[in-house]
């Protein structure tokens, strides 16, 4: 076949073949045992074919996302992240503080990253995370130097939540496992903070229950003889359903002590202002006495005036 033939051949069957797939809706596609194919489009062939159904189970695209903290900074260090999310945690902005600290961690793992991961669960009230980060931290990193930070908010977790017992044994252990300690931010001694925490608990349960009437020189006793009377465990320790019952007890009595002065108080009003009637209405009457003890008076001279009008009268006839 000469070549200028033969191009015409080639050009023809390529035209052909437009035209078909335009009329028809046919696509090419590759088959495994018979090679590239011309097929329609709606035809199982072409939806059974395993290249189409993978072209298919590919996802879309992610839609943007304004939320998204690396977008515009995906080269930025991990310190950078951190400092963002000191900035949001200062703003009060928990949510995206936490999104930075963890991004920070997940990258470049430091105890101080997980400690504001731990202190942003905090302020979120999600508490159960919270512990895990903080235990985490301490297991990681125990010669860390916020190691103490974390074990002295966990210990203040559980003073906040009446747990004294638990809260006063974590104290103990910060301050012998890290009598140097410093606070993170502030400087100060962690363990003096633990000794004043531990005093003002116990200085807490012994003046409670001593207005509830459980005082004893010893305040496992104390604790044990509130126990009974309230049907509790009797454990002698300060747990959280036994502080929790104190604190509770307490201030039934102190809402019993307020009734009762404002009964008291009413009383007092209502017997002053009783006296102050009472005082009213004795005035009244002795007014009302000397009044008609006058009037008896005016009438009696009256009587006597006219007594001598007559007489006069008489002796004039």
């Amino acid at each position: 076949m000469k070549a200028p033939v033969r191009q015409y051949y080639y050009f023809t069957v390529v035209i052909f073949f437009l035209c078909i797939t335009a009329s028809a809706e046919k696509v090419l596609i590759y088959d495994p045992v018979k090679g590239i194919v011309l097929v329609e489009k709606n035809s199982s062939e072409f939806k059974n074919n395993p290249a189409i159904k993978k072209i298919k189970r590919t996802p879309p695209a992610a839609p943007y996302d304004k939320n998204n903290i690396h977008i515009g900074r995906q080269k930025d260090p991990p310190e950078l992240y951190f400092k963002s999310g000191l900035e949001y945690y200062k703003n009060n902005d928990f949510k995206n503080a936490l999104k930075n600290f963890m991004y920070s961690d997940s990258v470049d793992p430091k105890a101080e990253y997980m400690l504001w991961v731990g202190r942003a669960y905090r302020q979120q009230k999600n508490y159960n995370q919270m512990l895990f980060t903080f235990q985490q931290l301490i297991e990681n990193y125990p010669t860390s130097d916020v190691a103490d930070d974390a074990l002295f908010e966990i210990a203040l977790h559980y003073q906040n939540i009446n747990d004294y017992e638990l809260s006063s044994q974590l104290y103990t252990r910060l301050i012998e496992q890290y009598p140097f300690g410093l606070s993170y931010g502030t400087g100060e001694e962690l363990r003096e903070i633990a000794r004043e925490q531990k005093k003002l608990m116990r200085a807490e349960m012994t003046t409670l229950l001593s207005i509830l009437g459980f005082s004893s020189d010893d305040l496992s006793v104390s604790y044990k003889n509130f126990q009974r009377v309230y049907n509790l465990e009797q454990t002698g320790i300060a747990d959280i359903k036994t502080v929790n019952t104190i604190k509770l007890t307490h201030k039934k009595f102190l809402e019993n002590e307020e009734l009762n002065a404002l009964k008291e108080k009413n009383s007092r009003k209502f017997f002053l202002w009783s006296m102050i009637t009472g005082s009213c209405i004795l005035v009244n009457i002795l007014f009302l006495l000397c009044l008609k003890s006058k009037i008896n008076s005016r009438k009696k001279h009256l009587s006597e005036l006219s007594k001598i009008l007559k007489d006069l009268q008489l002796s004039k006839l």
